[in-house]
């Protein structure tokens, strides 16, 4: 790795094979939302992916994120909370090529 100078911008790596992005999954009084992520670029064969919530609610303290299906342009997610709440959560996602 090479040394960072202070005010550097650190950009994600990219490549054919790699996509990630962050989608904002909105509660209303549940526990269970769902959202459907369509990857900018189509892979060759369905993705491996990978899933996390990022929120600063305390709602969302343990919750998890299913990916209930993957395709090579799509992927949905479902995410549970602990506790129904009404909320706006972050899901960074990474998508792999096989």
């Amino acid at each position: 790795m090479g040394n960072l100078l202070p005010g550097q911008v650190i950009t994600p790596f990219r490549s054919r094979g790699y996509q990630a992005d962050v989608a904002s999954v909105s509660f209303t009084a549940s526990t269970t939302s769902s959202v459907t992520v369509t990857f900018p670029t189509p892979f060759s064969a369905a993705p491996r992916v990978l899933c996390q919530v990022v929120s600063s609610a305390a709602s969302a303290a343990r919750s998890s994120a299913v990916v209930t299906s993957v395709s090579t342009t799509a992927m949905t997610v479902r995410v549970d909370l602990v506790s129904s709440a009404t909320v706006t959560v972050q899901l960074h996602w990474q998508a792999i090529e096989p």
